[in-house]
């Protein structure tokens, strides 16, 4: 991270609140905080605490006790863990949670004196020609225009903000994986908006489109090199790209939105029950996350 792009201004404040995550400068968050290297963003609460679970068993070579982590202050915003050099905490659904989860986890990993991490997203995604199963790693999120870029309205004017990232971290997560036939590289469309803005007809809303518009408009994604569809990759590249982060995605794939498909499948109500997919993604992850231990 560039330190130079920090805002000056929470650095004045005799006391930093960390409201959402329930954590402030008066703790030691050098010693909690300061050796983090990595930090895994996922949607859920219910990710947030498999992946945990999951990363803490691959870490440490438990594989006959069930792993249960205790999620760090406060938890009915955010769930934060911590395995060893990892944070995994669950940023909400759209651009306005991640934002907030962003901005804080940033200003956290800098009260504590963090340095050279690396920020990862993953999530279960729609595809746009890739079959469920497959998982999508990418580096790249482009906005519902089609353009690698993200508008965010400060006070009352549209900003926009770059989201193409440098490919290192993706091209070593792909390395650390290369046996793993299911991954496939490509670009992620995100829109704040999971019905009208993703091109679905199933929402509440009569759409503006019909299905021939539809099915052009996802065509021309898929020619664009697009193979997923999410609601926060774009907020949360150019964040990244800002702030000069390194970061990258992973996006597991649960239904292929080309092939006339709007809706997403029916998960367990069951909690405790951690996802196939979500266990495939978070095994990706520890193939390169354990190489830095």
């Amino acid at each position: 991270m560039d330190n130079t792009k920090l805002s000056t201004e929470f650095q004045k404040l005799d006391i930093d609140y960390l409201y959402h995550l329930g954590l402030d400068t008066t703790m030691d968050l050098k010693a909690q905080f300061g050796a983090i290297k990595h930090v895994v963003f996922t949607r859920s609460f219910a990710s947030s605490d498999q992946i945990s679970d999951l990363l803490t068993s691959e870490f440490y070579g438990i594989n006959d006790i069930k792993i249960h982590c205790e999620v760090i202050a406060k938890d009915e915003r955010y769930h934060l863990h911590k395995v060893a050099h990892t944070l995994v905490v669950s940023h909400g659904v759209g651009f306005p949670s991640m934002l907030i989860c962003l901005n804080e986890i940033t200003k956290l990993l800098f009260h504590a004196g963090a340095t050279d991490f690396n920020f990862y997203r993953v999530g279960p995604a729609g595809g746009i020609g890739v079959n469920e199963g497959k998982v999508i790693i990418a580096s790249e999120a482009l906005s519902p225009e089609l353009k690698p870029e993200w508008k965010n309205i400060e006070f009352g004017e549209y900003y926009t903000y770059s989201t193409q990232m440098k490919p290192d971290l993706t091209n070593k997560l792909i390395a650390a994986n290369r046996d793993n036939g299911s991954i496939i590289n490509g670009k992620v469309l995100s829109s704040a908006n999971f019905y009208e803005g993703q091109a679905r007809l199933n929402g509440a809303i009569t759409p503006s489109f019909n299905k021939a518009q539809r099915d052009a408009y996802l065509q021309q994604a898929h020619e664009a090199g697009v193979k997923a569809i999410d609601m926060e990759s774009a907020c949360f590249t150019a964040f990244c790209k800002n702030m000069d982060i390194p970061a990258t995605m992973i996006l597991p794939i649960i239904v292929d939105r080309l092939c006339d498909n709007d809706q997403e499948p029916l998960v367990s109500a069951d909690q405790t029950q951690v996802s196939p997919i979500m266990v495939t993604a978070s095994k990706i992850l520890s193939n390169l996350l354990i190489t830095t231990l």
